[in-house]
């Protein structure tokens, strides 16, 4: 016999306390990766006085919804999405 069947045959919670420090590990290793996630993924909202731009930017995207008060062809419209690492520019850089 090791000393690891020793323990379980004559201390059987022990086993038990690993099995609880294990889950206990899981369970902060889930809430550290829900919060991590929450964190790089939660956006800040923008609105510009060019018409109503709207930017979307969190830590590993930015998104653009491009509404200006002038419709032609020197101005963006539509949606455009910029994943990390180009979405740290100013806005003037995507126009």
């Amino acid at each position: 016999m090791n000393d690891k069947e020793l323990t379980m045959e004559f201390f059987p919670l022990a086993a038990a306390g690993e099995q609880t420090e294990r889950r206990k590990k899981r369970i902060v290793t889930a809430v550290i990766v829900f919060l991590s996630l929450l964190v790089l993924l939660t956006p800040l909202t923008a609105t510009y006085k060019d018409g109503g731009t709207r930017t979307y930017t969190a830590l590993l995207y930015k998104v653009i919804v491009w509404r200006p008060l002038e419709e032609g062809e020197d101005h963006k419209t539509g949606t455009e999405v910029y994943i990390f690492p180009d979405n740290f520019h100013d806005l003037d850089f995507y126009a």
